[in-house]
């Protein structure tokens, strides 16, 4: 007997998301196939068999699968290590999401920068072991000259242990950083979740005798759809196949996230993240006027409805969803979950948020019918004042002696 799949293009999206991705994700595929020509189409689902698609949710387990490959190779004892995002004049909108996630998602909130490490290194507080957390690495040109200028800031930082920890690299990003590292004769180490290789290199997914021909094929496909020629293989030729949920890197195929008049990409290039929009967030600080609320007798009755609103999304919390509701950045939004944990409101376990004991004898000594009822409560209560306090992360630099102001 014939049974026909539950999903129509399940075997290339099995990797990519759960059953609710799948099935939206058909209807998005299929109409996007419908705009090439029946003979074209086997290349492409071929390409698309071996592409990566990171949502939120995947890179939350990625993050976990990162940091236990990390200790595998450091050790246990991360006493020393400054984990630090990739500074923003290099990074894009998804190291932040990534870095967010890996803190989150692994414990790491004492021993963290989130976009400070510039000023700890014109401080002369260098790191014993630096960890630098990103998304994607493809051709190493963002990693290198990020490393490039914090070794012209503090050249000591040479003399350090340093890591580059990826969900996803490329096989050429590979090699560019091993150049790197041989040249300088630093000790740097990547680890990395994932990895790919050109998409038509010989007997990759390709066997030798076909890929050219595909490549070919290829081109041709995307010069009938007016993509423009350095786009075409992607950046510096990288041929990558890999595409986050709110950007796609932009040496990528380029035919997967080009958009025209009369084409419509399957993959996001850019997308800001919907809450850091300057306008957007001015709007949601004049809607959501703060007016003090006090829930759980605390000095800080400003922070009562983001605990409220943590605790009951703590199974499952997005980072992105929650910088949108409030009107914060997603560098704003880290803080705030370190100062109400510091405050001892909540504790951060195994990626997910949970009221101390404190906070919920407060909640029932206020009687209050469970979290869904405190909310309520605080419907009002959407603004999160900025605290402008410096953080530093444990046992780290006790040469540095403060921020500059």
């Amino acid at each position: 007997m014939f049974f026909k799949p539950r999903y129509k293009f399940g075997e290339i999206t099995k990797r990519w998301g759960d059953a609710n991705f799948k099935k939206e994700f058909d209807t998005i595929l299929d109409n996007w196939l419908k705009q090439f020509n029946e003979e074209d189409t086997p290349v492409l689902l071929e390409l698309l068999k071996n592409f990566y698609y990171y949502t939120e949710t995947a890179i939350n387990q990625k993050v976990v699968e990162l940091h236990e490959k990390f200790i595998t190779v450091n050790g246990e004892d991360i006493s020393n290590v400054l984990f630090a995002k990739m500074p923003k004049e290099y990074g894009v909108a998804n190291s932040d999401i990534i870095f967010s996630s890996y803190w989150f998602n692994n414990n790491v909130k004492g021993f963290s920068s989130n976009d400070v490490i510039r000023e700890y290194l014109e401080n002369d507080a260098i790191p014993t072991v630096l960890a630098i957390v990103d998304d994607y690495m493809g051709s190493g040109d963002t990693i290198i000259k990020a490393l490039s200028k914090m070794f012209s800031i503090a050249p000591e930082l040479q003399n350090s242990k340093l890591y580059v920890l990826m969900v996803h690299t490329t096989i050429t990003g590979l090699q560019m950083i091993e150049e790197f590292k041989t040249k300088l004769g630093i000790d740097l180490t990547t680890i990395y979740v994932d990895s790919t290789d050109k998409a038509f290199k010989d007997d990759y997914i390709f066997p030798r005798i076909e890929a050219r021909l595909k490549k070919e094929q290829y081109e041709l496909i995307c010069a009938g759809k007016n993509v423009s020629s350095n786009a075409i293989l992607g950046y510096k030729d990288i041929q990558s196949l890999v595409s986050f949920e709110k950007t796609t890197p932009n040496d990528t195929l380029g035919l997967f996230w080009h958009s025209a008049e009369n084409f419509v990409s399957l993959f996001r290039k850019n997308s800001s993240p919907r809450n850091t929009s300057i306008s957007m967030l001015k709007g949601v600080a004049r809607k959501n006027a703060h007016r003090p609320v006090v829930l759980f007798d605390i000095t800080d009755n400003q922070y009562n409805r983001f605990i409220v609103y943590c605790i009951l999304n703590g199974n499952d919390f997005s980072f992105e969803k929650a910088c949108a509701d409030f009107g914060i950045t997603m560098d704003l939004l880290q803080k705030r979950l370190e100062y109400i944990a510091e405050k001892g409101y909540i504790k951060i376990e195994d990626g997910k948020i949970l009221p101390t004991s404190e906070t919920q004898e407060k909640l029932i000594k206020k009687r209050l019918k469970g979290w869904e009822n405190a909310e309520r409560s605080l419907l009002s209560e959407h603004k999160i004042p900025l605290v402008e306090t410096s953080y530093i992360p444990r046992n780290f630099g006790k040469s540095f002696s403060g921020y500059k102001k």
